[in-house]
């Protein structure tokens, strides 16, 4: 075995699997763990997953899943989820009424529910043909939960 083959990495992620439905896994190292577990004040209660959809109002909390401090590599289903918003999770420790994060995924997109009625992509990408011949905007030029990483600066520490 080489040394490569030892190394893990502390990850979260989240993926749509349906309108209604995300999966999360993760893995987090056992060092990492107990060093959070060790900056943390007073008695933990264990691993929770949330699941925190963006709004235009800010965030909120969509799910909670309490998972067994053992179980530091896993994965769940989110169910009964909005189509068309944006959502996140964070694996952290709960202590004390507080939440501290370990881990958080990218964010998604569920898309919307039903069968699409038109076309949303453009053969072109010129502007002209973002448009139907109604007038109707096919593409919209931004989604109103949508971020860029430049607006995201502060909101983890960064």
């Amino acid at each position: 075995m080489t040394a490569c083959q030892h190394i893990r990495e502390n990850a979260m992620h989240l993926m749509v699997q349906t309108p209604y439905t995300l999966f999360a896994y993760w893995d987090v190292t056992p060092e990492y763990l107990e060093l959070a577990k060790s900056s943390l004040p007073g008695e933990h209660f264990g691993l929770q997953i949330r699941l925190v959809r963006e709004t235009a109002e800010g965030a909120e909390i969509a799910d909670t899943l309490s998972v067994p401090s053992q179980e530091i590599k896993g994965r769940t289903y989110f169910s009964r989820q909005n189509p068309y918003n944006a959502y996140y999770a964070e694996l952290g420790l709960s202590y004390q009424g507080g939440f501290f994060t370990l881990l958080r995924s990218a964010p998604v997109i569920t898309p919307p529910a039903g069968k699409a009625t038109k076309r949303l992509m453009p053969n072109s990408t010129t502007e002209s043909h973002r448009k139907d011949t109604s007038g109707s905007q096919l593409v919209p030029d931004s989604l109103p939960f949508a971020y860029s990483p430049a607006e995201n600066k502060g909101w983890r520490g960064d």
